[in-house]
């Protein structure tokens, strides 16, 4: 994180030099947010697969839409409390 906040202020610097680097540390600065993003959420593996399970949770596919009626008879309390533990322990890494 250091070199890329580091970088953009080195060209902030220079500003008085010439107008160029005005429009580079802009340039850098705005789309620092949208870096940091990558480089810490869309790399890291724990934040993408608790994404999925968000996502899974918020838009279920369709193909288990037409087959939950089915899945809602067939319920199994021992399996919740697996799905609880694996939950806990992916919470916990």
């Amino acid at each position: 994180m250091i070199p890329l906040l580091g970088v953009t202020w080195l060209f902030g610097l220079f500003l008085s030099l010439h107008k160029a680097f005005a429009y580079i540390f802009t340039i850098f600065n705005s789309t620092q947010g949208i870096l940091i993003f990558v480089l810490h959420c869309v790399r890291n593996s724990q934040i993408r697969e608790r994404l999925k399970r968000t996502m899974n949770i918020i838009f279920p596919s369709a193909a288990d839409h037409g087959n939950s009626a089915k899945k809602s008879s067939q319920f199994n309390p021992s399996d919740a409390s697996e799905v609880r533990a694996v939950e806990m322990q992916a919470f916990k890494e």
